[in-house]
């Protein structure tokens, strides 16, 4: 009897501590997704300033992406004719103090984007290809190894990817193809693939009419699986404002044509630098809606403040469930 009941109490506390353990679990689960959204409310049915006073602030900010477990977070600032990468770290569940990226901050640096496993850090930048400091008049896509919790040197790509005119926003998938624009010789810009081998790019391919379906579509974002492309096109008779979201899926290894994001997406303003997380399950993109319509005088103070914030008419980023694409489909 007396080790019948020795047997029970050994079970009720197994039981217990199974209960207490596996509450831990599901508690430490739920604080790191609180902690992934840092203490954000994700944004489901409609788009969302992100990180407003952090990362929206009222300056013109662009280009974001993250690390996959979104622990950090790399931006664009844009100042007159500048453009500078900024970065940012999650500690103790909160934003660390935003600080220029130890890589850039002397030449036009732009469009970061981290690879969905997290390995390769890419960038756009007018730094000189060799060992000169003199900025070059075009741009090449460059990129960096993760090296234990450090980046390393940057590198540019090779010929096949650079040297041929200014090339932009790097978009990578899983199986690491490379999505990006060329400008040509007349300045049209078009959206560019390239497949990765034995650790090098091939020779890009051109995408087709279905994805470059007039001279100026650019900056297009790829899902991390491949499966569809947000591309911002210029002019179309569709088109909500002067360059607007589109969206392409791919079946049967073809593209479709591009349908326009909508008004919950898109507005009178120009709208074009798309980005989805390594994960699949949210939007990234700047938008410019926002401005000042009230007609009455203000003093500079109230002018001052409206320019430290965000939706003033500069650049902010927005984000949104992808859910709503999957309804495009």
């Amino acid at each position: 009897m007396k080790f019948k009941v020795f047997l029970m109490v050994i079970l009720l506390i197994f039981v217990l501590f199974a209960s207490v353990n596996a509450k831990g679990d599901s508690d430490t689960k739920l604080l790191d997704r609180k902690g992934m959204i840092i203490g954000e409310n994700p944004p489901k049915d409609k788009p969302e300033l992100f990180a407003k006073g952090i990362v929206s602030t009222g300056m013109f900010e662009r280009d974001i992406t993250f690390s996959p477990d979104y622990s950090q977070c790399y931006f664009r600032i844009q100042l007159g004719g500048r453009a500078t990468i900024i970065t940012l770290k999650q500690k103790n569940r909160k934003w660390t103090k935003p600080h220029v990226a130890e890589f850039s901050g002397i030449y036009n640096d732009m469009e970061p984007h981290i690879s969905p496993d997290g390995k390769y850090l890419y960038f756009v930048s007018n730094r000189p290809m060799d060992d000169s400091k003199q900025p070059l008049d075009e741009t090449n896509i460059w990129r960096m190894k993760k090296n234990g919790k450090k980046w390393g040197k940057p590198e540019p790509l090779g010929e096949k990817i650079n040297g041929r005119g200014n090339v932009y926003y790097p978009s990578v998938t899983k199986n690491n193809q490379l999505y990006f624009t060329r400008r040509d010789e007349n300045n049209n810009e078009y959206i560019f693939v390239s497949d990765y081998e034995n650790g090098k790019f091939k020779n890009p391919v051109k995408l087709p009419d279905t994805i470059n379906s007039g001279k100026y579509q650019f900056n297009a974002a790829i899902s991390p699986d491949g499966d569809y492309i947000i591309v911002p096109v210029f002019g179309r008779k569709d088109s909500i404002g002067a360059t607007d979201y589109y969206i392409s899926f791919k079946k049967d290894d073809k593209w479709g044509k591009l349908k326009n994001l909508g008004s919950m997406i898109n507005s009178e303003k120009s709208e074009y630098a798309p980005y989805i997380t390594p994960d699949g399950k949210y939007l990234f993109f700047q938008s410019q809606q926002g401005s000042i319509k009230n007609m009455e005088k203000m003093s500079y103070e109230k002018l001052k403040k409206i320019f430290k914030n965000p939706r003033n008419g500069l650049s902010d980023i927005y984000w949104i469930s992808t859910e709503f694409l999957y309804e495009l489909k």
